[in-house]
C-alpha cells in the first residue's frame, strides 16, 4: 500500500507542478497549513523536502527545537542516527552535525544533499548479517530480522561528543537510545522519531530520561505522527 501511494502522490505531483499548484503552495508557505499541503508532494523525496527546509519531525517538534538550537547561538554539536532532509536542516542551524547511515544508496543521496557543507560528516556503516540469536543491535523493521547494527550504533563513539543534540531517526532505534545516552551532554536533548511506535516504547520508559512528546502532523505524511524529546530530569 505504502509503495502505491508514493506512486500516486509522484504523479498528483506532475499534474500539480504543471498547474502551477505547487508554486501557489510555496508562495503561502508562512502558514502552516500551506505548508503542510506542499509537503504532501514530498513523500519519501528527501531532496524535495530538503529544498522546502523541512525535516522528517512533527511540526510542534520541530519548533520546539528550533527554539533549543537558538538559545545556544549557533554553537551545538548534533550526532545522527538516520540522516535526510533533517540534516541540512540541521546544518544550517548548528556548528557542526556528525550521521551515520547504514544503506550505501541512501548515503549517496545525503553526500549530495549535504555537498559543500563543511560542518556536515558522515559515516557509513553497514549491518552485519548473523544469526538471529547472536544478533546485538537488532532492528524491529519487518525484512531486517538477519541484520546486526552493532556498528551503526557504536559510531557515535568516534564522532567527537559529548553532544547537545542527538536525533535518533533510523535503525535499531531502542539499540541507539541505549547508546547515546553515554554520549549526552548534561543539559542536552534526544529527539527520538515515531516515537508512537509500539517496540520502542519500553526503551523510551527505561531511559530515566524526562520526556516531552510532540503529537500532530507531519511534513510529507498523511496521518498524525509522535516524535518525543528526552532531556535529562535536572534539565526540566
Amino acid at each position: 500500500m505504502r509503495s502505491i501511494y508514493v506512486l500516486l502522490i509522484r504523479a498528483l505531483r506532475r499534474v500539480a507542478r504543471a498547474i502551477g499548484f505547487l508554486r501557489f503552495l510555496e508562495r503561502h508557505r508562512h502558514k502552516r497549513l500551506f505548508l503542510y499541503l506542499r509537503s504532501l508532494f514530498a513523500v519519501y523525496d528527501a531532496e524535495d523536502m530538503a529544498r522546502l527546509d523541512l525535516p522528517w519531525w512533527t511540526f510542534s517538534a520541530t519548533k520546539y527545537l528550533e527554539d533549543f538550537l537558538r538559545e545556544r547561538g549557533g554553537e551545538t554539536e548534533v550526532f545522527e542516527y538516520g540522516p535526510g532532509a533533517s540534516t541540512v536542516w540541521l546544518a544550517k542551524r548548528v556548528r557542526r552535525v556528525v550521521y551515520v547511515e547504514h544503506d550505501e544508496r541512501f548515503a549517496r543521496t545525503v553526500e549530495r544533499l549535504v555537498e559543500g557543507r563543511s560542518n556536515v560528516r558522515g559515516i557509513f556503516a553497514r549491518p552485519i548479517q548473523r544469526r538471529r540469536e547472536d544478533i546485538i543491535c537488532p532492528s524491529g523493521r519487518e525484512g531486517y530480522e538477519s541484520l546486526d547494527f552493532v556498528d551503526y550504533v557504536a559510531a557515535i563513539r568516534a564522532a567527537g561528543g559529548p553532544f547537545d543534540l542527538i536525533v535518533i531517526d533510523g535503525r535499531a532505534r531502542a539499540s541507539c537510545l541505549q547508546e547515546a545516552t553515554a554520549h549526552l551532554k548534561p543539559d542536552g536533548a534526544i529527539l527520538f522519531d515515531n516515537s508512537r511506535r509500539k517496540r520502542y516504547q519500553a526503551a523510551i520508559r527505561e531511559s530515566s530520561l524526562s520526556t516531552s512528546r510532540f503529537r500532530g502532523l507531519t511534513p510529507g505524511l498523511p496521518y498524525r505522527e509522535e516524535t518525543t524529546i528526552l532531556t535529562s530530569a535536572l534539565d526540566t
